[in-house]
């Protein structure tokens, strides 16, 4: 049995990912429209910050697309590709995320008027950005996958996704509890 594993199947999670991309892209294209639709009389800012989510999530999804034709077009074939960071490091969608997850902070504040968990979903964002951020600097650095320090477990991706989904579940569970909380008719004094 051969120990090399071969080019399709390296390929196999990055062609994946990139399809996985389009149709998540495809579904916040969907959930944009509903919004300006169903919301025409939200604030200015509000609007804003949703086309400049889309605008952030289209330079993600094109950069990521230019990378996947790099590898499954232009450079078929060619295993040290699978080595080039390419635009990775841009395609990060960090600044994407935090964004997402400051509002929704702000959104369980409203509904909760408390300070505790939207502030913790706060702090927890920052370190998920600024993890993310720290991976995109340190991809951009190298340009090669195999310029990693050796024997890393590259610890800027570990921080960025585990600090990302800890804040989502905290998101989560605070809106449901709020909510439930809400439609129960406990107001905030009485828990």
């Amino acid at each position: 049995m051969s120990s090399t594993v071969s080019f399709e199947k390296l390929t196999l999670p990055v062609f994946l990912g990139t399809l996985g991309s389009w149709a998540l892209f495809g579904v916040l294209a969907v959930q944009i429209g509903i919004y300006y639709w169903a919301f025409p009389k939200d604030s200015a800012a509000a609007k804003v910050l949703v086309a400049s989510v889309a605008l952030l999530e289209i330079i993600t999804t094109f950069t990521g697309a230019r990378d996947a034709v790099r590898i499954f077009g232009i450079s078929w074939g060619n295993p040290q590709i699978l080595n080039d960071v390419g635009w990775g490091w841009l395609s990060v969608p960090v600044v994407v995320g935090a964004i997402g997850q400051i509002f929704f902070a702000w959104r369980i504040y409203i509904i909760s008027r408390g300070f505790w968990i939207p502030a913790l979903i706060v702090a927890v964002s920052i370190v998920s950005m600024s993890g993310g951020i720290w991976a995109g600097v340190q991809l951009s650095a190298v340009r090669i996958f195999s310029g990693l320090p050796p024997g890393s477990n590259f610890k800027p991706i570990i921080i960025w996704l585990v600090a990302s989904s800890l804040c989502d579940l905290i998101i989560g569970a605070g809106t449901a509890f709020y909510l439930l909380r809400a439609r129960s008719g406990f107001g905030p004094h009485e828990c």
